[in-house]
């Protein structure tokens, strides 16, 4: 029983506190209220995108507009804090002016402020070039090249000649000299290169074995190079170093070895 009695008197004092704030509602009616309460409206600033407001006063109860408040239309020139964007900027360069750009509001996309010309760069802003650089070889004197800015053509720096260089032969060829071929029983020479330019001697020739062998072009059995005569083939005094060369040759030695143990095993076993 008392906790209905609770349950019942908490109902009736949720409307209680309910009473006022329906009156209050009641009277929020436009059509109804008396505007007993007026408070000021204060103007709005137009900007480019948004449209102004008047001062005035209002309702506080209902919210009706009493006096003022009325739109004042977009202000183009009015960009607030909109943020802002630079175009068609061009930097200066030692041989074109630039432009600073101009100024659009990004909410609007109107300009805001126009751009101002650049004067030319007092310092060259292009890439330095070097032209009419030639080599030095070794017969003649080079350039190392003028230096020019790439972007107005300045020249900026003269060159100056270069001393003969020894050791670059340029597109020179190089020449044989001296070489001998070897014979059957005398020495020859590689030859020394020398450059056709300078003369300089490039490199030296060395010396070239005999190549122990008879040229024989007429057929007279009498080498043509040292005047001896042609052996038969085989008929060459061999000495006791040259059979023992030749019997330990790989093939030859191998062969004889297998003969010998062949001869052996046939007489062990008939």
């Amino acid at each position: 029983m008392k906790k209905c009695f609770a349950i019942l008197l908490s109902v009736l004092l949720v409307l209680c506190l309910m009473l006022p704030f329906a009156a209050l509602a009641a009277d929020a009616d436009p059509e109804t209220c008396p505007h007993e309460h007026v408070i000021d409206v204060p103007a709005v600033e137009g900007t480019c995108t948004h449209s102004g407001k008047t001062a005035g006063t209002k309702c506080a109860d209902c919210g009706t507009i009493l006096s003022g408040v009325e739109d004042t239309g977009l202000v183009p020139t009015n960009h607030a804090n909109y943020k802002t964007e630079v175009r068609d900027a061009v930097d200066a360069t030692c041989a074109h002016e630039g432009y600073s750009g101009d100024v659009y509001c990004l909410a609007c996309g109107e300009p805001i402020s126009m751009g101002t010309t650049i004067p030319k760069s007092t310092t060259h802003t292009g890439q330095v070039e070097v032209r009419g650089k030639v080599d030095a070889t070794c017969t003649d004197a080079g350039y190392s090249g003028d230096k020019y800015c790439g972007e107005c053509n300045a020249l900026l720096v003269t060159g100056h000649v270069t001393p003969i260089n020894e050791k670059h032969h340029g597109d020179y060829e190089l020449e044989v000299r001296d070489a001998k071929e070897p014979t059957c029983g005398e020495h020859g020479y590689s030859g020394d290169t020398y450059c056709t330019g300078c003369g300089h001697l490039m490199t030296q020739g060395c010396d070239l074995l005999p190549t122990g062998e008879h040229v024989d072009a007429d057929g007279d059995k009498i080498c043509d190079n040292c005047g001896k005569a042609i052996p038969e083939p085989g008929s060459e005094k061999k000495s006791f170093g040259d059979i023992v060369k030749a019997f330990f040759k790989p093939a030859n030695f191998f062969r004889t070895l297998w003969g010998t143990i062949k001869a052996f095993f046939s007489a062990l076993f008939g």
